[in-house]
């Protein structure tokens, strides 16, 4: 799904300053221009700082007033000393936190909240300036008109997902809010459409009313914490039915190995692909023995999404062995027992989480059931089938 860019919303028309800019001159530029801030740049063009109100406020706050129940602001641990400072060298922050007109609008608005910053100078090829992005200019994108929004989700969701009939679908879109009616088959889809729907540029909410030939599937919001698991190993073969086994001895010393079952080689999968049994409810420790055992076999996991039941603390990117996962998370549209692992050949895999605090027959039992192409239900009722914790139950025992 790709993105308006910035170059599709940002300010062409920069009002800027040089280094030798002054004070007075600066405010009277922000006034004039209805502005809050002014990058500042060499001349080359390249941009080498920003001036905003909040710098400028620095002098005043400065200022001495016996009146005032405030103290003034102690001197500043990290950067320059702006007291007395007078021109736009002296005042700026920097360096500037630039970007380009090719990004989309989603990563540049996560920078600007990684960076708690409020706009982005952009920069051409050469790095000079070529216009200024600001919160604003990317909330532009919800003002996209519904019937755009419609053809996009239609055009590039539910045209691009394959098994989803676009015939079969209904799409109304108000002032963003987007309803699905009508059949997804096969079921499972589900998830990936709303997720995908989502990503569409001006979408503000989407309410799934689809419905199934077979029923529909169990809905789950739950969210919960488990407690630290016992360390018992199951280790999957090597071989392409991923039968499982378990080993007493090794309980003392566990294997960091991932613990994963996964449909058999051309078996066509059933409700899931499979399972994954983690150590503990820590998607950092957990990821990279999963992203080991994953990619030889599908293709480096670019992205895993989760729901918050059994992940207390959910990070944006995990790093492992020679490359990052981006990490995503649901609470409604995905099953509060399983997770997606996508690939990036590409391909997405839905795998069973079992808690880690799982008994070892227990567990074993439902990796060759999650496993087996026969299976045709969630990852809560299957857990719930064989009498293990679900995300449901942990929060009531809560």
């Amino acid at each position: 799904m790709s993105h308006r860019t910035v170059q599709d919303v940002m300010t062409r028309q920069v009002v800027r300053v040089v280094p030798t800019t002054g004070f007075h001159e600066i405010l009277a530029l922000l006034t004039e221009f209805d502005i809050t801030a002014v990058p500042v740049v060499d001349d080359a063009g390249h941009p080498i700082g920003i001036v905003s109100e909040a710098d400028l406020m620095y002098t005043q706050e400065a200022q001495e007033d016996p009146s005032s129940p405030l103290p003034p602001p102690p001197a500043q641990a990290e950067g320059p000393d702006r007291t007395g400072a007078e021109t736009a060298q002296e005042l700026m922050t920097a360096p500037a936190l630039c970007t380009t007109p090719s990004t989309s609008v989603v990563a540049a608005a996560r920078s600007m909240d990684r960076h708690h910053v409020k706009r982005l100078p952009v920069v051409d090829e050469d790095g000079r300036l070529a216009g200024v992005v600001s919160r604003s200019d990317l909330l532009k994108v919800f003002l996209r008109e519904d019937q755009v929004i419609q053809h996009d989700i239609v055009e590039d969701v539910l045209g691009q997902v394959e098994g989803v009939s676009p015939a079969a679908v209904g799409v109304e879109v108000t002032q963003g809010r987007v309803v699905l009616s009508g059949v997804i088959e096969p079921r499972r889809l589900t998830p990936i459409v709303l997720r995908l729907c989502r990503s569409v540029d001006g979408v503000v909410s989407v309410t799934d009313r689809t419905a199934s030939r077979s029923g529909p599937v169990a809905p789950s919001d739950h969210t919960g914490r488990r407690s630290a698991p016992p360390t018992v190993r199951l280790d999957p073969e090597a071989g392409t039915e991923m039968t499982t086994s378990f080993d007493p001895a090794t309980t003392q010393s566990p294997d960091l190995s991932a613990r994963v079952s996964l449909t058999p080689t051309g078996a066509s999968p059933g409700r899931l692909d499979g399972a994954w049994w983690p150590r503990s409810h820590d998607l950092v420790s957990e990821l990279p023995a999963l992203a080991a055992e994953m990619d030889p076999r599908w293709g480096r996991i670019i992205r895993v999404t989760v729901n918050p039941a059994h992940w207390p603390v959910i990070p944006r990117e995990v790093p492992v062995t020679g490359h990052v996962i981006q990490l995503g998370w649901f609470e409604q549209e995905q099953d509060a027992d399983e997770v997606m692992v996508c690939s990036f050949i590409p391909r997405r895999l839905e795998l069973l989480v079992i808690p880690p605090e799982t008994e070892a027959a227990v567990a074993e039992r439902l990796m060759t059931a999650a496993a087996d192409p026969a299976n045709a239900r969630t990852g809560t009722d299957l857990l719930a089938a064989y009498g293990a914790p679900t995300a449901e139950r942990s929060t009531l025992q809560k």
